[in-house]
């Protein structure tokens, strides 16, 4: 997807996410999530299963190209056993390990704040 990051040098602590969302037993998953925290310089990536809570995150270096008016390109692949994350075409160094079944995905929901 691409998200415009207009708002970062206005705002330096305004951050946002993607989510991959499941359901299960009418439970909210968040089989994926890669949270942008510009203000801190940092990526978090983590999972939510309502029964064991938030999984232990992974926070990759920070793309230091979120400019103002700048769009940029967020391609998630997931693969067996594994979540890659790029920004323009580079591949972050860290990749997320699948904790939760994509066969639990429903949605995808970008949200701010």
């Amino acid at each position: 997807g691409v998200y415009r990051g207009d708002q970062y040098e206005e705002d330096p602590a305004t951050q946002f996410s993607l989510n991959i969302v499941g359901v299960l037993d009418d439970e909210e998953l968040i089989l994926f999530r890669i949270e942008f925290r510009p203000g801190e310089d940092k990526f978090v990536m983590n999972s939510y299963d309502p029964d064991a809570g938030w999984g232990i995150e992974v926070r990759p270096s920070f793309y230091k190209e979120f400019k103002k008016d700048t769009v940029f390109e967020l391609k998630i692949e997931v693969q067996e056993g594994e979540y890659k994350v790029f920004i323009n075409g580079s591949e972050l160094a860290e990749k997320f390990p699948v904790r939760i079944g994509l066969q639990e995905a429903v949605s995808v929901k970008l949200e701010d704040g």
